[in-house]
């Protein structure tokens, strides 16, 4: 089965559990990405809602979020 990633959920969990912005990460071996609008265009969007238990403990949106499965 397919899980969708909201990019908002992982930018809270990146935020909240390491308290730096990506400025102040150090970014090592950058490098283009071949075909890189061909693996985009893999992307599949999606809406969906987070589980109730889960986002009651981690405080997400009881909204309609959006994210891409692949």
């Amino acid at each position: 089965m397919k899980r969708a990633i909201s990019f908002g959920f992982a930018v809270f969990l990146i935020a909240a559990s390491l308290k730096i912005s990506a400025q102040e990460v150090a970014q090592t071996n950058v490098k283009p990405v071949n075909n890189s609008l061909e693996m985009v265009s893999k992307l599949q969007p999606v809406s969906f809602n987070y589980d109730k238990a889960w986002a009651e403990k981690l405080k997400l949106p009881s909204t309609s979020q959006y994210g891409f499965v692949g």
